[in-house]
C-alpha cells in the first residue's frame, strides 16, 4: 500500500485537530462534574432544632436582690441543652455564656418588665466553639419573675447547628 505524502500530512493534521477538540470536550465536560458535585461533597448538613430550656440559679447564690454576674444550671431540650450558664446582666440587655456539652454558646438577649414579670424578650444567638462553632438562632419567648429567680426562667426558640 501506497501512502501519498500530501495526504499523510493532511491527514496527521485533521486528526490532531479531531483529538485535540476531543480533549476540549472531555476537559469541559470534567470541569462542569467536578462543578456540580463538588459543592455537595463539602456542604456540611446543618439542622435547625426548636428549643426550651429552664435557668435556675446556682445553689448558694442569692440574686433575689439582684446580680450584675448571676451563674445558673442551664436544663433544657434538646439534651444537648443541658450545662451551666454565666449571665451578665446590665438592663436592659442580658449576656448569657452557656457552658454545654461539646462547647460554649453565646446569647444576648433584650427584655423589658411589667412590674417584676419578664414580657417582651427577643434574642439571638451571637457565638459558639466547639459543636456550636456557627450557630446561628433566635429566642422567641422568656418568661419569669425576676423577684423569685428560684422558679427559674423559660426560654424558647430555634438553633441551627452545622
Amino acid at each position: 500500500m501506497l501512502i501519498n505524502p500530501a495526504n499523510s500530512k493532511e491527514e496527521k493534521t485533521n486528526m490532531f485537530r479531531t483529538n485535540r477538540r476531543k480533549g476540549a470536550l472531555a476537559l469541559v465536560g470534567a470541569l462542569a462534574l467536578v462543578s456540580a458535585v463538588a459543592p455537595s461533597i463539602g456542604a456540611a448538613k446543618s439542622k435547625t432544632y426548636k428549643i426550651s430550656w429552664t435557668i435556675l440559679p446556682d445553689k448558694g447564690v442569692d440574686c433575689q436582690a439582684g446580680c450584675a454576674k448571676a451563674p445558673g444550671i442551664v436544663k433544657g431540650k434538646p439534651k444537648f441543652f443541658n450545662g451551666k450558664v454565666l449571665s451578665v446582666v446590665t438592663p436592659p440587655i442580658t449576656k448569657d455564656t452557656y457552658t454545654l456539652k461539646g462547647g460554649k454558646l453565646k446569647l444576648t438577649w433584650k427584655s423589658s418588665l411589667n412590674g417584676t414579670q419578664l414580657i417582651k424578650t427577643s434574642g439571638k444567638f451571637t457565638s459558639g466553639t466547639g459543636k456550636f462553632k456557627g450557630a446561628k438562632g433566635k429566642v422567641t419567648k422568656v418568661t419569669g419573675d425576676i423577684a423569685h429567680p428560684e422558679k427559674g426562667f423559660k426560654f424558647t426558640g430555634t438553633i441551627t447547628l452545622k
